[in-house]
């Protein structure tokens, strides 16, 4: 971002302003939209994974939401710096135009050429290295909870007694994962990913005001599941994820349709999630005897 700042020549006020001309003339198809939301939440999808490893972690009531906050902030922070850097180097035509997809190494070979470009893969492969690992340490302590709770296989509910770490749950993830990798569709997976993630998040809310009658609190006194604004903000959150997820849904269909996609991938990641119901159904029967 720096150097496209300091080296590039670009004209970020006119590409800005291409954008709201461009945005003026409409939204485009609902496909198209929820196609570009969806982008987006795969982007940031990483808030959620710290709460996670709340279990273990000090006074969580008060540092959980501090950390998704401000890490959230941060990696927003990061993205708007980046992209008015991609639309100070590149218009909007230019960075729709970018070979691959490649937008970082489109713009760093722009500023700075071959050396630039270099320069991003090396990024981008730590980065990725740094997502994956603590997308491998922090998804599996969900196996684990279930495990725990009697409501996944009790092996992934085993600790490694030499590190501490719910080391078959580990493993169970990483045959899972060399399974998912066999489909050989990266944006399938994703696809899929973002859609399930999010139908999950829709049940957030409503556990929340599922807790608090259970809990007995009242809105007089100090309720044991604190949120900001409430009720007013999860039922905004609530809103929205409905929105989005039949919207989605929608958008799928459409372009099963037309066409453009051989499979309705929300429907395919659905049908997974509920592969699991018989496995769920055996695990609670066998916890009730």
């Amino acid at each position: 971002a720096a150097a496209a700042f300091h080296f590039s020549g670009g004209d970020l006020g006119g590409h800005l302003n291409s954008v709201r001309v461009g945005a003026a003339g409409g939204l485009g198809t609902t496909a198209v939209w929820f196609a570009a939301m969806g982008g987006a939440f795969w982007a940031y999808d990483g808030w959620g994974n710290v709460a996670y490893v709340g279990g273990e972690l000090k006074d969580a009531q008060r540092n959980l939401p501090r950390a998704i906050i401000l890490g959230s902030c941060i990696v927003i922070g990061i993205y708007l710096i980046m992209n008015l850097a991609y639309l100070r180097v590149l218009s909007m035509d230019g960075l729709a135009s970018a070979p691959g997809d490649r937008v970082a190494s489109a713009v760093m070979s722009a500023v700075t050429g071959p050396i630039g470009t270099s320069l991003v893969a090396a990024l981008i492969m730590l980065c990725t290295f740094d997502t994956v690992n603590s997308s491998i340490l922090t998804n599996a302590r969900v196996y684990y909870a279930m495990a725990q709770e009697g409501l996944f296989p009790e092996i992934a509910g085993r600790v490694s007694r030499r590190f501490g770490t719910p080391a078959w749950s580990l493993v169970l993830q990483c045959g899972w994962a060399l399974v998912l990798l066999l489909t050989g569709s990266f944006d399938l997976i994703t696809s899929m990913y973002v859609f399930v993630n999010w139908l999950f998040y829709l049940l957030v809310p409503i556990a929340v005001f599922v807790l608090r009658r259970r809990d007995g609190n009242s809105s007089r006194s100090a309720p044991t599941f604190r949120v900001p604004f409430y009720p007013w903000l999860p039922l905004g959150f609530l809103a929205f994820t409905l929105a989005y997820t039949i919207g989605t849904l929608v958008a799928d269909i459409e372009g099963f349709r037309a066409g453009t996609q051989p499979v309705i991938k929300s429907v395919v990641g659905l049908l997974l999630v509920l592969a699991g119901t018989p496995l769920l159904i055996s695990l609670k029967k066998k916890k009730r005897r």
